[in-house]
């Protein structure tokens, strides 16, 4: 005990037994924490709080070693066998915590459904869709009703798709798509043939 603070302390053979580690591994390990520990000739006497560190860093670096040639405890040491359980309670506590966190942040699954977004209509899929209403309604011709949209985007644009089509050996459908106006086509085909219908 410290008769300064009236703090329970063990000795180093004592933390070496409960550990189950020669004194040597102690000693040499509290010489790494604070050289100024260790005292030839004097018994060194560590708190609750330094063994705790002590063991911790013992096990951490795995210097654990068993015992060699050292002798049993005798029956008549007192051991404070209170100072012993926190001890080991607290080192298994240390030892679980992160596992402990890990499984605190498990949470159960949550049973939401999944909001699954529809896929987009691509332009072209639009302006096929509002020709084939039209037809469907009109009984127009399908040639009559794609000719009838390219000279309605050719007055709001301001160019003959057909004819630069025409030039460059492609469909005029492909050439507005290329020129990057097909959004513009698909807007006018929507307001051309509700106007119609």
């Amino acid at each position: 005990m410290n008769e300064l603070t009236n703090e329970k302390t063990m000795t180093v053979k004592e933390v070496a037994d409960v550990i189950g580690v020669s004194t040597q591994t102690v000693r040499r390990n509290i010489k790494k924490l604070d050289p100024a520990r260790i005292e030839n000739g004097k018994t060194t006497r560590l708190t609750k709080d330094e063994a705790l560190i002590l063991v911790k860093k013992i096990r951490t670096n795995n210097d654990i070693q068993p015992q060699q040639n050292v002798a049993k405890p005798q029956q008549n040491v007192a051991v404070d066998y209170e100072v012993i359980g926190k001890m080991i309670g607290m080192a298994i506590t240390s030892a679980l915590a992160p596992i402990v966190e890990k499984l605190n942040g498990i949470s159960a699954p949550k049973k939401e459904h999944l909001q699954i977004e529809a896929p987009k209509i691509t332009p072209r899929t639009s302006i096929r869709k509002t020709i084939n209403e039209y037809v469907a309604k009109t009984g127009t011709q399908y040639k009559d009703a794609y000719n009838a949209l390219y000279c309605e985007f050719g007055y709001r644009t301001h160019c003959n798709a057909s004819l630069c089509a025409k030039n460059r050996n492609m469909r005029t459908l492909d050439y507005i798509d290329e020129v990057g106006q097909i959004e513009v086509l698909d807007a006018i085909a929507k307001d051309y043939f509700k106007e119609d219908n």
